[in-house]
């Protein structure tokens, strides 16, 4: 079984941020070093991410990023158990996706709730993921 995180956050800034190549790279190489893969895409202001491993190594990330200045209103929208990873090849694939994406939409929508659609269940979540992976040129 590998324990699955999927969250969202805000940035301090709608753009791109800038440090983001800092956070990719130590992400990648924090990530390899625990046996944590994932994706990681910023939406219209908005992280979401998607951390996947070992349960006490995917908590222990998850709660390093909580706590991370470049982080807030985090918000935790799955913490689950699966049989087998989303990204078993990423260390932490990245997405940039654009304001004008489907998925943006939902995205805003998810961190203005604070949640996912009430009743929507975890395969909404996975095709919204699946959505900004596929379509978004990395």
């Amino acid at each position: 079984m590998v324990r699955q995180i999927v969250y969202i956050s805000s940035s301090p800034s709608r753009e791109e941020p800038k440090e983001i190549v800092a956070i990719l790279a130590a992400a990648r190489r924090n990530n390899a070093a625990e046996g944590i893969t994932g994706l990681l895409a910023f939406v219209d202001g908005s992280f979401l991410q998607v951390l996947e491993g070992e349960a006490d190594a995917v908590s222990r990330r998850f709660e390093i990023i909580r706590r991370d200045a470049r982080h807030s209103f985090v918000i935790k929208l799955l913490d689950r158990d699966l049989p087998e990873r989303m990204f078993p090849d990423w260390s932490m694939a990245w997405r940039a996706c654009p304001a004008d994406h489907p998925a943006a939409r939902e995205v805003r929508a998810i961190a203005s709730r604070g949640e996912i659609m009430p009743g929507a269940g975890d395969a909404a979540l996975d095709a919204l993921i699946a959505s900004v992976f596929r379509s978004v040129p990395a």
